[in-house]
């Protein structure tokens, strides 16, 4: 299903938890293409439901297709990519997109058509580190994949930029905390391994529920009794009750999955989410020590 989502949010859950760079390349498009592309798209966006498939039907085939019904230019109706830079290499090369705005990449940067990877950010921070403390580490992968404890045992050796330096990376490392805890809960879900367990019925009936009443935010038709096509002015009054009903149901079951969410965690993982968190509030109060002590205001 198609979802909207804010771009600040793909921007950090590409940027600072997978640790890659994205690139926002403009379309050459007139008024007429680009009005009409927005309406396909929140028609498709009203009403889609198909099934991904890793090759035949991936983000570029379907972004390709929506480019060509809601443009109608004959230049995309010979295109055929199934690759995402693939696709951007054929519109570039037929003069459909400005890859030019990439040239620069400290423009690009400034502009906001290049998000780049916190990964050399954090491995500056790194590097603070490596010239306060003697640390055996040579990487910030290496550092992050420590044990939360063991990461534990530099903060009272700290100054205040190595201390600034680790809580930026300690931030970063509870990030991909819960990345990997994310996908073992849907592993753990899927699979039906823990069949029979009370905590994971509990919670599964909860996200059973989420999804069920979820899915008006990626299909919004649903909320129609019937017919097709955008909604008519008579029954947006309609739609808009429903809507609020639905959210104020998904907020309810959402407060309770939280509460038995993490129970469902392995012991392994839930310990080192909890050592992560409580790195966080150490940190915290070495940092606030250490500023008051070097004559700063007391911080809150």
């Amino acid at each position: 299903r198609l979802f909207v989502l804010p771009l600040e949010q793909v921007i950090d859950e590409y940027t600072k938890v997978e640790l890659r760079s994205l690139a926002s390349v403009p379309l050459r498009l007139s008024r007429d293409q680009l009005e009409q592309l927005v309406t396909r798209a929140v028609e498709q966006h009203w009403s889609y439901d198909g099934d991904y498939y890793f090759i035949s039907n991936n983000c570029a085939v379907e972004t390709l297709k929506l480019l060509r019904s809601g443009t109608g230019d004959p230049q995309l109706q010979a295109l055929d990519s199934i690759l995402p830079n693939g696709l951007l290499q054929l519109m570039d090369a037929r003069g459909l997109a400005d890859t030019s705005v990439l040239d620069d990449p400290r423009e690009a940067l400034r502009l906001g058509y290049r998000f780049d990877s916190f990964r050399e950010r954090y491995q500056a921070m790194f590097g603070v580190l490596r010239q306060r403390l003697p640390i055996p580490q040579g990487s910030v992968e290496a550092w992050l994949e420590q044990p939360a404890e063991d990461r534990r045992q530099w903060f009272s050796q700290a100054d205040l930029r190595a201390s600034a330096a680790l809580l930026l990376l300690e931030q970063a490392a509870l990030r991909r905390q819960l990345l990997l805890a994310q996908d073992e809960l849907k592993q753990r879900y899927l699979s039906g391994r823990a069949a029979g367990d009370p905590n994971l019925n509990k919670a599964g009936s909860a996200l059973e529920q989420i999804l069920a009443n979820s899915g008006f935010l990626s299909r919004p038709a649903e909320l129609l009794d019937g017919g097709y096509g955008l909604p008519q002015h008579s029954e947006w009054q309609g739609l808009e009750n429903r809507s609020r009903e639905r959210q104020q149901q998904l907020r309810q079951l959402s407060d309770e999955l939280d509460g038995e969410v993490r129970k469902l965690l392995e012991p392994g993982r839930l310990l080192e989410l909890e050592a992560n968190e409580a790195n966080l509030l150490a940190l915290g109060e070495h940092l606030r020590a250490l500023h008051k002590a070097s004559g700063g205001l007391e911080l809150p």
